[in-house]
């Protein structure tokens, strides 16, 4: 928690820290100082740092300079001058592992650039800037941003393929604590994101050791609901991607009208019913043959469906 002057000025404003420093005594204001874009060595030494809380954000090099990566060589040059602390700006506050060569020496944290320029702003219209960095808390709230997408995710629509939805499978990725050798550790990545769905996948395997790769994909889609056929139903490569049986539907051609056929395989108590729920898209009307499925002892487990899409106005340029 970073709290500016004297709490009713700016109040409390969150971002993200690992290395608190015990030694920190919660309360103490201390000084605070704009080290610029880069706070090099040389911008540095035109300021007072020592014994003050220092910001600085690099957004002018971020599209060429990744922030994150110019992080270790900052908290290093804000160390040596002798600063108490370091309030770094960067466009995502989510690699708390970045803050490694923070351990021990001072406290550090990240915020995003609109908190920055907040801050920025307070140093600038201050005659005296304080700033209070307070241990980390867990906040909840209708304004806390989570979840959320970690920057350094893959989005989509695919421009190759846009008939299919991605991505359309997201796990907990970011600064996940896991254990280390004999220690712990944070780290981001695909690789701690997948851990968390391969898990899902082998408890669904052993409830299910008959699923396919497809029906387990379909079931973590769908959170639990199977909507897909483990067969092919890609008969040639000229067909609509749109028409491949996925657990969801993406129209990215829509003119007129698209029907948009799927199968379902019922999975759980064999007497169930299950009720079409529609709520079309802004500019066209949907329709879905039959609305009511209904599944039965001694009936077939499968059914197929139809889903029509028809513009009430020009979508997309169609």
């Amino acid at each position: 928690m970073i709290s500016l002057g004297n709490k009713r000025e700016a109040g409390g404003t969150h971002g993200q820290s690992l290395y608190y420093k015990a030694t920190a005594k919660s309360g103490k204001f201390e000084m605070l100082v704009d080290g610029g874009s880069s706070c090099d060595t040389e911008t540095l030494a035109l300021v007072n740092v020592t014994g003050k809380i220092v910001l600085c954000s690099a957004p002018l090099q971020a599209k060429l300079d990744p922030p994150r990566l110019m992080l270790s060589g900052i908290i290093g040059n804000v160390a040596n001058a002798g600063a108490a602390g370091l309030i770094f700006a960067q466009y995502t506050v989510n690699f708390l592992e970045d803050l490694d060569a923070c351990n021990g020496s001072m406290p550090c944290v990240l915020v995003d650039y609109e908190i920055a320029h907040r801050i920025r702003s307070y140093v600038a219209t201050t005659r005296t800037p304080v700033v209070e960095v307070s241990p980390a808390m867990t906040v909840v709230g209708s304004g806390v941003l989570s979840p959320m997408v970690a920057a350094f995710s893959s989005r989509g629509p695919s421009t190759l393929f846009p008939g299919i939805l991605k991505p359309d499978i997201a796990a907990p990725g970011v600064s996940i604590l896991a254990a280390v050798g004999d220690s712990y550790e944070f780290m981001s990545g695909t690789s701690m994101a997948c851990p968390h769905v391969s898990a899902v996948v082998a408890l669904l395997k052993m409830v299910h050791p008959d699923w396919s790769p497809a029906m387990i994909k379909s079931a973590i889609v769908t959170t639990g609901m199977i909507n897909i056929n483990p067969k092919d139903e890609c008969e040639s490569y000229m067909r609509q991607l749109y028409q491949l049986n996925l657990p969801s539907i993406v129209v990215p051609d829509l003119k007129d009208f698209v029907m948009v056929w799927r199968t379902i395989i019922n999975v759980g108590v064999a007497e169930a019913t299950y009720h079409a729920m529609l709520e079309a898209p802004v500019g066209m009307t949907m329709s879905v043959e039959p609305s009511v499925i209904k599944f039965t002892n001694g009936g077939s487990r499968s059914v197929t469906f139809k889903v029509t899409f028809t513009t009430r106005q020009r979508v997309q340029g169609g």
